[in-house]
């Protein structure tokens, strides 16, 4: 039951996921950061086998996919063992993105990109209206700490087992 739980919580994010809604087009500053940041990302998922949607204009739909993105995807979290599982569904739930936790363990996103990625938008923000103390300032610590953790555990894992997740 908690293996089926964890992989309905982060297959749950495909529709949703973060990494494939890109703003409208007047907001040009933060899209030209999304386009730089993200697209490197999605392309790397299509090259992989996982042929992902996205769509511009804000969070408006969820975003469909074909049914071979489903099916790659179910079929890398089947694939994981229970620590593995563990670590995806912490970082589909920190990154708000399972598609960021899958690069960030795959070893194609590094933690401080993982970081800048997860809190595009936020950080956006920020830089138009200003830091909130004990807001913004504590959810970049929560972040730091909480990915922090995942990458320190995961790489102390992949050594201990003599392998990494990876797409390919």
């Amino acid at each position: 039951e908690g293996r089926a739980r964890a992989k309905n919580t982060v297959m749950g994010y495909l529709p949703t996921d973060t990494m494939l809604f890109f703003t409208e087009e007047q907001d040009r500053i933060l899209l030209k950061k999304q386009k730089k940041h993200l697209l490197p990302l999605v392309e790397w998922f299509r090259e992989s086998g996982v042929p992902l949607n996205i769509t511009e204009g804000g969070m408006v739909n969820k975003v469909q996919h074909p049914e071979a993105v489903h099916t790659r995807m179910s079929a890398l979290v089947d694939a994981m063992d229970h620590y593995e599982l563990a670590l995806l569904q912490a970082a589909t739930l920190e990154c708000k993105s399972v598609l960021l936790a899958t690069a960030l363990l795959c070893s194609r996103l590094h933690f401080k990109d993982a970081r800048l990625v997860s809190r595009l938008e936020e950080e956006f923000q920020v830089e138009i209206w200003g830091v909130v103390e004990g807001g913004h300032d504590m959810d970049r610590l929560n972040n730091a700490v909480n990915l922090g953790s995942l990458v320190t555990f995961h790489r102390l894992y992949c050594a201990a087992v003599g392998r990494c997740l990876t797409l390919k």
